[in-house]
């Protein structure tokens, strides 16, 4: 058996209940065979788009960042309805007339929203990136990168301060937590990343230079994939081991 070694501890958790709307930051997650309980549940698809990315997202829509959506029964992540905070700041059920019509005044063409059981994942179901490598994109740029911007569902913070410390962890495991049947995945691969990034997320204003940086300098990959191997919790402060 190859032995663990920590290399950094949970520092925070999001998870994005619908699709391309604005994330949620949490103390736990729990994760399931399909990635995280609640995560990505919900999207938005074009009417006649046929495509492998059919979706409405924030390229179409960057005002979709601004809805903030919430669990009704916070308990009860997997199951839970949803409400969407406008923002104008109304509060309105996800599957209501009314959120329609307020995402319509940002995308002209017609759109509607299905339910997933296991996710609308680009690739896999779990996402994670480093603190140290925000950190390396923040000294390259010249502005703070925050973590949203990548929409990651785990940002660890590492012990070695090196930037892009993650795309090491491709072909290993992550465990989150010090018991051996703690939740674990395979870091399957790099993360590829679009114009999505450059997307401030408070003023909505384009940074081209943040992708600029990740497709000249890091194979336009920041952050990795994972599949899940053991199912259960993850808390903010769990230290993380790589094997």
């Amino acid at each position: 058996m190859v032995e663990a070694v920590q290399v950094g501890v949970v520092k925070e958790l999001h998870l994005y209940p619908v699709k391309s709307m604005g994330g949620q930051a949490v103390d736990d997650l729990f994760l399931n065979w399909h990635g995280c309980d609640g995560d990505r549940k919900y999207a938005f698809v074009i009417d006649g788009n046929s495509s492998e990315f059919p979706w409405l997202t924030a390229r179409q829509a960057a005002q979709m960042l601004h809805y903030r959506p919430q669990f009704v029964e916070p308990d009860k992540r997997a199951t839970s309805a949803i409400a969407i905070k406008t923002p104008e700041g109304s509060e309105l059920a996800l599957e209501s007339a009314a959120l329609m019509q307020s995402l319509a005044a940002h995308y002209a063409h017609k759109f509607h929203l299905i339910h997933l059981g296991i996710g609308a994942f680009d690739d896999f179901p779990v996402s994670v990136i480093s603190t140290a490598t925000l950190d390396g994109l923040s000294a390259k740029v010249g502005f703070p990168v925050q973590s949203d911007r990548f929409r990651p569902n785990i940002v660890v913070e590492t012990n070695e301060a090196i930037d892009a410390i993650e795309d090491q962890w491709v072909s290993h495991a992550l465990r989150f937590g010090s018991a051996a049947d703690a939740a674990r995945i395979a870091v399957v691969m790099r993360d590829p990343r679009c114009v999505m990034v450059n997307l401030d997320r408070d003023t909505l204003k384009q940074t081209p230079e943040l992708l600029r940086e990740i497709a000249q300098r890091r194979d336009n990959c920041t952050g990795v994939f994972g599949s899940v191997l053991q199912t259960g919790s993850i808390k903010v402060g769990d230290p993380v081991f790589l094997s």
